[in-house]
């Protein structure tokens, strides 16, 4: 690869190993074949600054989120946006419309002279180059024969480039007028409006809208007379676009869609650099390696979990990495979340004490008490603020999705199936679960996508998913919700001895005071703290109830119980052998499987989301 420039936004990722753990930014390319000579010089020069503004804007120049250019390769803007990439040291992925060998001989009826040497040559650098399935129809001898068969493996490429991209970057003369099938008008029409009824596999892939992002257009002009007097020029974008009021407004679709980028690749970026935290120290790593062996812990078999480990390295290495890196995180934030709520509604426990002292006969007392309440104020209010900053509960959340959703990715790859797993996740999510959805579509855009082939589901395999992964999340599952109850039962009982003590207290001081018991000269600091500790024991009560409903222990259980009920259903329709109930029901179980857990785990998340973390007063 060519050396990328000192400072430049991808200068330490060098390698796709180097992806591992990662979640990249990904620009999608798409553009003219017949570009003007005289406009090539300017066009790489614009494309360059495009790249450099990414990094700036959104990467501020930080080398944790790698950039991953996605490019057919085909001759003209796809080879020169992947070359002035690769020259900033930028990864590129080259998915081809279709087979390798016949995708070369657009090369060779070319009419730009060094397009086939180019092609060769950038391919050579790029991490990862899937093939398109042929479509329904299409076979190798019916795309050599029929320009319009062909025309439709490259509608194919460019939805591959649309579907995965974070940003589409075309090189257009901007003439939407006639769109062709796979040309550059009607892969800006999908970047810009999603897919329509009439051209979507389902209807579900249109109400997604997934494909929907912002796009950057840089004019192009291109050899034919409609190009007459179109100069080279770069459309705003970016922040750019959404601090032009007039643009914005103009291009209102494209503004919002800058917007929501700008959302997710916070969050991108934020688990990045938590990934380098978390690798980089020796507890932490030790914690990710952790994660990766417990992904396929089998107590009582040892040798399938090795071999589970083993196929695990060979055909999944990136979304294994990216569990266990989720998982480590999602366990860390989780910890820090659960110790600061409890924190804050110490501080707010003792709060309550103090306001009740402030009310002592004892002047001394009364001014220390005061003054011990304001200072738990203060303390409790920076409390809340630092948790606040380091987005404690959304952290929690978010890895905590993912992690889950990279588990049934890794088990539907180890099942064979060819699903997309960013397409199975539920739509219509929030911003938050939507950068779930996009991290799992860039995966799954470096692993070689969706329909990457697999061998046939042996028994190993299969063993492998029933075993590990069902009856593995049947004792997880059980496990957790046992735990949320027993917690959530000794919150009640705590919250309902303290009403008793406080109850039964208060009865003997009113019938003390009733029968005109001397106590208070015989016991005199029972007599002054008594009643104080009886008006703080409701409060305790109130504290440890909130304390549990906050977060959301029963509920928590009633999940947990759920998906347990979800697995072990599975668990009782999966035989032992695959020979007893074959390849194809095994494969269609674990999907809809797959698929629950998913839409489980993201519906936990959304509610959740609506708690946030806040002083207990």
């Amino acid at each position: 690869m060519t050396a990328a420039p000192t400072g430049s936004p991808s200068a330490a990722i060098a390698t796709a190993s180097d992806l591992r753990g990662r979640l990249p930014l990904i620009v999608g390319v798409t553009g003219h074949r017949d570009l003007r000579d005289e406009n090539v010089g300017e066009l790489e020069s614009r494309v360059g600054d495009v790249f450099d503004r990414i990094a700036a804007d959104y990467l501020s120049d930080d080398d944790t989120t790698p950039i991953v250019v996605l490019s057919a390769l085909a001759e003209g803007a796809d080879q020169l946006v992947a070359r002035v990439a690769l020259a900033r040291g930028v990864l590129l992925a080259a998915p081809l419309p279709m087979p390798l060998d016949e995708y070369r001989k657009d090369f060779e009826e070319s009419s730009a002279p060094g397009a086939a040497e180019e092609f060769e040559r950038l391919l050579a650098l790029a991490i990862t180059a899937p093939e398109m399935p042929l479509i329904e129809g299409n076979t190798i001898e019916t795309i050599a024969a029929d320009p319009a068969r062909r025309a439709l493996q490259y509608r194919e490429v460019g939805r591959f480039i649309v579907r995965h991209c974070h940003i589409l970057l075309s090189l257009w003369d901007g003439d939407a007028s006639a769109p062709k099938p796979g040309g550059t008008a009607e892969i800006v029409q999908i970047q810009r409006g999603g897919r329509p009824l009439t051209d979507a596999e389902s209807v579900r892939a249109s109400l997604d809208g997934v494909d929907i992002g912002p796009f950057i257009h840089i004019v192009t002009p291109r050899r034919n007379s409609h190009s007459a007097g179109l100069a080279v020029a770069t459309r705003p974008w970016g922040r750019e676009l959404r601090r032009d009021a007039r643009a914005a407004a103009a291009l209102h679709v494209d503004a919002e869609a800058w917007r929501a980028f700008d959302a997710s690749i916070r969050l991108t970026t934020r688990f990045n650099l938590d990934a380098k935290r978390i690798v980089s120290s020796y507890a932490g790593a030790r914690k990710v390696e952790k994660c990766r062996a417990d992904l396929f812990d089998a107590p009582d078999d040892d040798a399938l979990a090795t071999k589970a480990h083993d196929y695990c390295m060979k055909h999944t290495p990136l979304w294994r990495e990216a569990y266990a890196v989720a998982d480590a995180l999602a366990q860390d934030y989780q910890s820090r979340f659960f110790r600061t709520w409890a924190q804050l509604f110490s501080l707010g426990f003792l709060m309550a004490s103090a306001l009740a002292l402030v009310g002592a006969a004892n002047e001394t007392l009364a001014l220390y008490a005061l003054l011990s309440y304001q200072a738990l104020i203060v303390a409790s209010y920076c409390l809340y603020r630092f948790a606040l900053s380091r987005h404690l509960q959304a952290k929690f959340l978010d890895y905590r999705a993912l992690c889950e959703a990279t588990r049934v990715a890794i088990f539907w790859r180890v099942a064979g199936i060819g699903r997309s797993i960013g397409d199975a996740y539920p739509i219509c999510q929030s911003d938050e679960l939507g950068w779930v959805k996009t991290s799992l579509l860039s995966l799954e855009c470096l692993d070689g996508g969706a329909a990457k082939s697999v061998a046939p589901l042996d028994d190993v395999r299969y063993r492998i998913c029933e075993t590990i992964w069902v009856e593995g999340q049947v004792r997880y599952f059980t496990r957790r919700a046992k735990a949320h109850v027993r917690v959530a039962t000794t919150h009640d009982r705590w919250s309902g001895a303290a009403i008793f003590v406080a109850t039964v207290g208060t009865a003997l001081i009113a019938l003390a005071h009733h029968f005109d018991l001397d106590w208070e000269r015989s016991a005199p600091l029972v007599a002054a703290f008594a009643p104080i500790a009886l008006a703080l024991l409701p409060a305790a009560a109130a504290a440890l109830n909130a304390h549990a409903e906050q977060l959301g222990r029963t509920a928590q259980a009633l999940q947990y119980d759920r998906l347990r009920s979800l697995y072990r259903r599975a668990r009782e329709l999966l035989p032992r052998s695959l020979e007893q109930i074959g390849a194809h029901a095994a494969r269609q179980v674990f999907v809809e499987l797959g698929r629950e857990a998913l839409q489980e785990t993201a519906s936990w998340t959304s509610i959740f989301r609506i708690r946030p973390l806040r002083p207990y007063s």
